[in-house]
């Protein structure tokens, strides 16, 4: 229940040394103690101090923690740019993604009944970010994660397995004006049911 790290560990973690100190125990940490230290690395994401920008033939700025929601993922530590690149169609109708396509891009996809199965064969590919789209009413908008700021803590020793990279989420009528200014009408999303319980 304690930070990591924290006074409040550090301070439980001598307590634990000097009982196993009292009852006579072989040491086997750092320098022959009772403590053994390892590296952190510690990452901060402060919503409200970052934004998802677009550029090109058609611009925009949303503000992170209200327009667009981080979900899942880690933010980028620093101002990252890339291409952007729409994803459509059925994986199930056995089309593939080529690499070329997708890796250190912003990938755009649509909420629906395909997005696990496309996401599956996309985070192997390694994108820069995903930002999935949908007509999400106020009430399932509300209950997204994401408005709040976090701190997330590794030991970079750690085997990790394949990396998830930021995923974002929006609603379309937020990301539909933009679409309209690229030339891409905001319909040609595919159609994503509304999820359970929202209104039409």
């Amino acid at each position: 229940g304690r930070a990591t790290p924290s006074p409040e560990l550090d301070e439980v973690a001598n307590y634990v040394a000097s009982e196993f100190r009292r009852l006579k125990l072989r040491p086997g940490g750092d320098s022959w103690t009772f403590l053994q230290r390892y590296p952190l690395e510690v990452y901060q994401f402060e919503p409200d101090s970052s934004t998802v920008r677009a550029s090109g033939r058609a611009t925009a700025s949303w503000r992170v923690g209200q327009d667009v929601l981080l979900v899942q993922g880690e933010a980028p530590t620093g101002a990252v740019s890339g291409p952007v690149v729409f994803i459509t169609g059925n994986p199930q109708s056995g089309g593939t993604l080529d690499s070329t396509a997708v890796t250190g891009k912003l990938v755009i996809l649509s909420f629906g009944p395909q997005l696990n199965a496309v996401a599956v064969k996309l985070l192997p590919l390694r994108p820069l970010a995903i930002l999935l789209v949908g007509d999400l009413p106020d009430s399932v908008w509300a209950q997204f994660p994401g408005r709040e700021g976090g701190i997330r803590v590794r030991n970079p020793s750690e085997a990790v397995g394949l990396p998830i990279p930021a995923v974002f989420a929006t609603r379309l009528a937020t990301l539909g004006p933009w679409l309209a200014q690229a030339g891409v009408p905001p319909e040609s999303l595919p159609a994503a049911p509304s999820p359970p319980g929202s209104s039409p």
